[in-house]
């Protein structure tokens, strides 16, 4: 089953009404905590001392690499940060993703799609995928056309 989802990196939750007629089926339909891991086989974070660019370079999952999942509606999800900042990714960047934003826009609005079981991928607006980057410590950045290893991405709800 592939399950297609918005998804913003959110610092706020204030729709608590919206998600209490959803499928509680779904594991995405239900607000939680959860923990996202890259390729490396490391866990993503927001390093505030790294100008909160999102790597996963973390080999445990502590407070920086465990998010909060808030469901808005059946389409449209965000995602808080440990400091309550939005995940987004800045195109004038090259696709960085960064989790510095105090409101979700379009930038900070993505696709969820499960692959199998925990495995998914995540779209920005304009269709690219997030991917590990090895060559740059395995920062995230959403700059790719086509799904392979390294836009795949396990996210496990706590």
């Amino acid at each position: 089953m592939i399950i297609s989802t918005v998804l913003s990196f959110s610092s706020c939750c204030n729709n608590q009404e919206q998600t209490s007629n959803m499928a509680q089926t779904d594991p995405l339909n239900v607000n939680k905590k959860i923990t996202i891991q890259a390729k490396n086989k490391k866990f993503i974070c927001s390093d505030g001392s790294l100008g909160d660019t999102v790597y996963a370079n973390r080999d445990v999952a502590s407070t920086w690499e465990t998010f909060e999942l808030i469901t808005i509606d059946s389409n449209k999800i965000h995602i808080k940060n440990h400091l309550g900042k939005f995940v987004c990714v800045d195109e004038n960047a090259g696709g960085k993703c960064i989790a510095n934003r105090d409101l979700a826009q379009g930038w900070e609005t993505f696709i969820l799609k499960n692959i199998s079981d925990s495995t998914y991928t995540i779209q920005n607006q304009a269709g690219l995928y997030f991917s590990l980057d090895q060559n740059q410590n395995g920062m995230i950045i959403a700059n790719q056309k086509e799904v392979g290893e390294l836009e795949k991405f396990i996210i496990k709800f706590l």
